[in-house]
């Protein structure tokens, strides 16, 4: 039995990361990997440790989660009782030298979950020795009751759908200005619903807050815009996915980047998504019909594209059930036993 301190301070609240390390603990062997969570850097101390007979610790890594100073001590404290790291780093901004350096200092081993995002490390002087490239998981929602959801128009009108944090980098207002233009030129009865909400775990000082306002202002001026703000249970949320017919994620590329968990998710709605060729999509090719840049030219160009063809639609819908089966949690989740298991065999001929 291995012994695993997993380190998660946004543990148990609406954040990616916080998902993303549920759906791995969930699909660990338990009878091979014990994964004690750790929400606070404080609990890393050396009786601690060896009380709980500890034999490796995976920090799962965001900026906004940790103190830096108090991440150090942490690890140096670990290194000193020659205990291996595990870093799984969910995103990444070539600014933040002092925090990226202490990671790779420190780490015995670093995630990342594309082959892009590994070269953008390495980049900025990772060793790449110590870079892992594990994909992200895709979470399975079967759908077991009727839709729960009713859109204003009949079936045969289009309806495009946003799903994710209400973040100024996720090309919500560029989606907005795409529809539109589609309503004004090509379709009378379109309608766009955003599927958004704030988490529970952003500050008030977050650059989405003041962000509400402007989006508030842009859906009052158009009646075919729809936000659904509120809190939805997984299965909820995909049974009304499947009153959409293309998902579009235009996110902008600009500070600390990381890999994309809501489009796995939108995966379950078995609809044709659109997104940009930023970094967060990196780890994705024939799943998603990609775009350039978000300019709202270029959204309403890919939404007239993919709704007008049927094909690719089926193509697209095709390729991310496939990317859904091979990277499923309990996939994903072996990877990680695999690799805390080298890790230990590792460990005892030091």
């Amino acid at each position: 039995m291995i012994k695993v301190a997993m380190v998660i301070p946004n543990w148990g609240k609406e954040c990616g990361v916080a998902e993303y390390t549920k759906q791995l603990v969930n699909g660990i062997n338990d009878q091979i990997i014990n994964v004690k969570i750790i929400t606070n850097l404080s609990r890393l101390q050396p009786i601690n440790l060896k009380y709980a007979g500890i034999d490796m610790v995976h920090f799962q890594y965001e900026y906004s989660m940790y103190n830096i100073h108090e991440l150090k001590n942490a690890m140096k404290i670990l290194m000193s009782l020659k205990i291996p790291i595990i870093t799984t780093v969910h995103s990444w901004s070539h600014e933040m030298k002092h925090h990226n350096n202490l990671i790779s200092f420190f780490s015995t081993c670093i995630i990342v979950h594309s082959n892009q995002f590994k070269k953008i490390c390495i980049k900025d002087g990772v060793s790449k020795n110590k870079l892992v490239v594990i994909p992200m998981g895709c979470p399975d929602i079967s759908i077991n009751k009727p839709l729960n959801f009713s859109p204003k128009n009949p079936p045969g009108y289009p309806r495009i759908g946003f799903f994710g944090f209400p973040f100024p980098n996720k090309g919500i207002s560029q989606l907005i200005e795409a529809i539109k233009e589609l309503n004004e030129v090509f379709f009378p009865e379109i309608e766009g619903h955003f599927f958004s909400h704030l988490p529970n775990s952003i500050e008030k000082t977050h650059s989405a807050i003041p962000y509400q306002n402007e989006l508030e202002n842009k859906f009052k001026q158009f009646n075919y815009l729809y936000w659904h703000k509120e809190y939805l249970p997984q299965q909820s949320l995909v049974e009304s996915f499947q009153g959409m017919d293309v998902f579009v994620l235009p996110y902008i590329q600009y500070g600390s980047v990381g890999i994309s968990s809501a489009v796995k998710f939108l995966f379950n709605a078995e609809k044709p998504i659109i997104t940009t060729e930023s970094l967060q999509f990196s780890d994705l090719t024939n799943e998603v019909y990609k775009i350039s840049n978000s300019e709202p030219s270029f959204i309403a160009n890919a939404i007239y594209d993919v709704l007008t063809n049927e094909n690719l639609r089926n193509q697209l819908v095709m390729n991310a059930s496939s990317f859904k089966r091979i990277n499923s949690w309990k996939s994903i989740s072996n990877h990680y036993c695999v690799l805390y298991l080298q890790l230990k065999s590792i460990s005892k001929k030091i």
